[in-house]
């Protein structure tokens, strides 16, 4: 049960305690009103008392009794019923505190939880941060190499082409899967295949690439996903409430720039919100 049908429970039940209190004490007073009459109607035979007169008397004294009896047992069963009643109080305003607590410690996990994500967040930008600060540093200063002797050194190896695929579709409405889908069977059936590395990165967030820049340092980045006038829309990475996160194109060119590379290409699939 919820907290509130506890809640609900507990003033049903002081309603019947009410109810049944009220029942008792009127049982009370009838009864205690019936003994009164019975000893008033036995006190009126006297020795002078006529036998008939004296036997009426005496059988509105006993019809007395018996209504005060009946009057005391529905005394006795209202004690009964307020007695489970109050049990059952006694549990349901025990429910009550556990349905509380257990909600309480949920609230605190769920807080923990939170804090611990956002935590890890601010972890990963930091590093990231260092990370490029590092790479900034090792751009401004050169590094000389002596080569005192060349021996025989072999014909350089072709490099592949290394692509970063980015797709991010918060809004579930575009078919970015199929395409990459299309993009992996052409290049699988290209004749120079070897000669292509692609990364595919699904649900992409800023920081996945920031995190393919630098893990990669890929020729061509490729993004496939919606893009207006001034920024694309990534995704905000939540499973639970996804939307989009706008990235400018002022602060992705900066992110590119900021990647040492030969030679570095941007492209996204013509998705415009």
């Amino acid at each position: 049960m919820s907290e509130k049908q506890y809640r609900d429970k507990i003033v049903s039940i002081k309603k019947q305690v009410a109810a049944e209190e009220t029942n008792r004490s009127k049982a009370s007073a009838a009864g205690a009103k019936f003994r009164e009459t019975a000893r008033k109607e036995a006190a009126k035979v006297t020795p002078k008392t006529s036998p008939p007169q004296a036997r009426t008397y005496q059988r509105n004294a006993a019809n007395a009794d018996d209504k005060a009896a009946k009057e005391d047992a529905k005394v006795a069963a209202s004690a009964t019923k307020l007695s489970n009643l109050a049990r059952d109080l006694a549990a349901a305003e025990g429910n009550l505190d556990r349905e509380r607590q257990a909600a309480t410690r949920k609230e605190e996990t769920a807080r923990r939880g939170t804090a611990r994500r956002e935590e890890q967040a601010a972890t990963r930008r930091r590093q990231l941060e260092v990370t490029h600060a590092r790479r900034i540093a090792q751009m401004s200063q050169p590094t000389v190499r002596h080569i005192h002797e060349v021996r025989g050194m072999p014909e350089p190896k072709p490099e592949p082409l290394r692509v970063l695929y980015l797709t991010a579709n918060p809004e579930q409405n575009l078919r970015t899967e199929v395409e990459v889908h299309n993009v992996q069977d052409h290049v699988r059936a290209a004749l120079h295949r070897d000669l292509i590395t692609i990364s595919y990165r699904p649900a992409a967030t800023p920081d996945d690439l920031v995190s393919g820049l630098n893990d990669l340092r890929p020729h061509v980045v490729h993004f496939s996903g919606h893009a207006g006038d001034a920024s694309l829309l990534f995704d905000n990475a939540s499973v639970d409430e996804p939307e989009g996160r706008p990235m400018p194109y002022k602060l992705l060119a900066r992110a590119l720039g900021a990647t040492p590379s030969t030679e570095q290409r941007c492209c996204w699939s013509p998705w415009r919100s």
